[in-house]
Formats: C-alpha cells, structure tokens, sequence
C-alpha cells in the first residue's frame, strides 16, 4: 500500500528509492556535500559537518558552503552558459573535443580556462568482429589475422589524429595504457602504419577478388563485403575509418542505438562487429577482467560472444574456443591471481600479433572547463573509467581564489 501510494508498483520499488541517495535526501551520507534541495532544474548540495577528511592544517573538507548543480537537457544551451561565464565548471561528460577551438577564443570573455586532460584510453575507439558470427563464410573471413592485420593498416591514424584531436593524442593500435608497467612500445606499433598497398596485398592473399566495377571486394561464395552492424555512440572516427575501408573495398555500415536495445544483440550473438572506447587499459583496470584483449560475454565487445559465455559459465554454455583462446584466458586467470605482469606481457603480445582488437588513436584529449578562479584543480591528468573520470581529484578540495 505505502509503496503505491508513493507511485509504484512493487514494495520492492519503494525499498529501493528509499535506500537510494541519489533519490533520497534523508539517507545519511559520508560524503563531502550532501543534496538539500532537489527539482527538475537542479540540485543545491552544502557542505557534510560529518565529513571524515581535513587538510594538511587541520581544516575539515569541504571548503565550499555548498555546490548547485544545474540541469539542463541541452547541451547547447549548457555550453553557451559556460562561454558566457555563468557556470563555473563543465567536466569532460559534457564538454566535446570538437568545440575545442570554441572554447579557447571565448576563454577571456567567459573567464574560465580550458583543460586538455589526456583521455587516458588506450584507443579512443576500437573495432572488433565477431569471430562467433552464425555465417560460416563470415566467420571464417572474421577468424583469419590477416583480414585483422589488413584492416588495421588501411587506418590513417595521422590523419584522424589531426582531425578529430587537433594533433594532441597518440596514434597507436590497441595495447596497454603508456603509463602501465606492461607497455610495449612495438605492442603499440603493431600493424599501425598506414599501407593501403600492403592491406590491398593481404585481402587479395586472403581470396577477397573484386567485383566487376572494382567497387566492392567479394566474399568466396560471391556475395559483397558488405558489413551491417549497430552502435552506441557517433563518432567522426567511424566515419573516417570506415572511409579508409571502403578504399580497401570493404563497405560498413552502422546505426545508432541505445545501450539498452544494443546489450541482448550482442549477447543474441546477432551484431556482425561492435565499437568501443578502449578503457580499462591502465595499470588499475588492465586484464582485471577478459574485455579487449580475451573475448568477454557483454555489450563492450563482441569479438567473440559465444566463447566469452564459455568462459563466464565455467564451459556449461556457449561455445567451446579453440586452444589459442583457452590459452588467453588461462594468462589471464593466472594474472589476477598472481598479478604477474608476464602474463599480461603475453596476452598483450598474442593482441600485437593477432589483432584481436584494431585501435585507432590512444590519449586524445578530454576537455574540462574551468572558472579562472577556481582552484584546487590539476592542469593535466587523465579522464577515464580507469579512474573514475577524474573523481579522485578531489572536489572538496576546490575552492574560489578571488
């Protein structure tokens, strides 16, 4: 009755809102500022007295008596606020790389400073195909290195580095984060060079004749390379890779849907390749679970769906992988238990040879804007999942030098 009466539909509903302290304001909180008010247009927060840390002076954190927080569903409307100096603060969540240039002119006029944290990702995005995809022909085209390797060199990473990240990231394949303690500096030159020749030579190897129009390469039973598949995001990287492709005669195709609809296709086994942004690829996250470099059941990749459920079920679903993959997980296995980072050096070597996963760019930056009076804040660090997006930077900490 009380969990209907407070509109929903199950006790359990009601259990959970009021358990929750990001809808509830009476649930106590160890935290530096606490939510006092709450609507549709934001959330005043003030200073927690039962905060437990103090600076090097004995003066208890938070600084600030409090922090409002604005909502706003545009994010036009939320960036022109920002340029014109009425926000303090936009993290790298609502800021776009390609604004940068916006936001360095209007520095002055809206006194705030502009931030180029390095992204931390070791590929801003990496392209997988589904080793497990229900066509035989697809997948054994998916399953050989070669198609891997040849893709991988028809990239530009050059050229998407100036154009996406204005020359600030890392052109790179996919490996270990450059601070982790397993980089490899030929793991992350890998069949990273730009040789559409060599990729032309190597999909010609494989038996990929083409059509007549020379359009289109063909797959053996004469059907065109022709690859449909759904994404989460939009990003001009697609666009850019996919254009290096189709010069390879390797047309892609994809559409936009939400994580929601995007997660049961690729554990249905159903998406022909998938895209992320590479995380977890610093030292806090790298191998802590199979992702990107050993094939994982979920919706960040689909390399190989089937053997990632294998692998999570302990071999009561799925497919069986062949032993070059049982090896992958074994590595891994043995790294979490051991924390070994010969292990990691191996899985890492196995992605440079095999191209398991084709990076693009690594490190791109990540835009923060900032209220020129507001301090406590690093100039440089990294933007990523591997560290929560920076929130260990400690926002009590902040405060106004007027």
């Amino acid at each position: 009755e009380e969990a209907k009466a407070a509109g929903h539909e199950f006790w359990y509903q009601l259990y959970g809102a009021k358990r929750s302290s990001d809808n509830n304001l009476e649930v106590p909180r160890t935290c530096p500022y606490t939510p006092e008010t709450e609507s549709p247009e934001g959330v005043n927060y003030v200073r927690n007295p039962y905060y437990w840390m103090a600076d090097a002076q004995g003066n208890q954190l938070a600084y600030f008596d409090g922090i409002y927080l604005d909502r706003m569903e545009d994010g036009a409307v939320m960036e022109a606020r920002m340029l014109a100096g009425e926000l303090d603060f936009m993290s790298g969540w609502q800021t776009s790389v390609n604004n940068f240039q916006t936001y360095k002119e209007n520095e002055g006029a809206g006194n705030y400073r502009t931030l180029a944290w390095k992204s931390g990702y070791g590929s801003h995005m990496l392209f997988q195909f589904n080793m497990n995809y229900e066509d035989d022909v697809w997948r054994e085209l998916f399953s050989d290195p070669r198609w891997r390797q040849a893709l991988s060199m028809g990239i530009n990473r050059d050229e998407i580095n100036e154009v996406v990240f204005f020359g600030l990231g890392t052109p790179a394949q996919l490996t270990a984060h450059v601070t982790s303690r397993a980089y490899n500096e030929e793991f992350a030159e890998a069949w990273a060079q730009y040789d559409p020749d060599l990729a032309n030579q190597m999909l010609d190897e494989i038996g990929l004749e083409w059509d007549a129009d020379h359009t289109l390469r063909l797959l053996p039973d004469g059907r065109p390379i022709q690859i449909v598949y759904d994404s989460h995001s939009d990003s001009p990287i697609q666009e850019m890779v996919f254009d290096y492709w189709r010069e390879l005669g390797i047309q892609v195709d994809f559409k936009t849907i939400t994580r929601q609809l995007l997660r049961p296709k690729i554990q249905g086994n159903q998406e022909m390749m998938s895209d992320w942004a590479g995380d977890e690829c610093m030292d806090t996250l790298l191998l802590r679970r199979p992702k990107w470099f050993a094939p994982i059941y979920g919706d960040e990749s689909t390399w190989a769906p089937m053997w990632g459920l294998w692998y999570n079920t302990d071999g009561k679903e799925g497919w069986e992988p062949p032993e070059e993959i049982k090896q992958l997980y074994e590595w891994h296995d043995q790294y979490m238990i051991t924390d070994d980072v010969e292990y990691a050096n191996l899985i890492l070597g196995s992605q440079a040879e095999n191209i398991w996963s084709i990076g693009t760019v690594a490190d791109g930056p990540t835009v923060l804007l900032v209220n020129n009076d507001l301090k406590g804040m690093p100039d440089t660090y990294w933007f990523v999942w591997d560290n929560l997006g920076g929130y260990e930077m400690y926002p009590e900490g902040w405060y106004f030098d007027r």
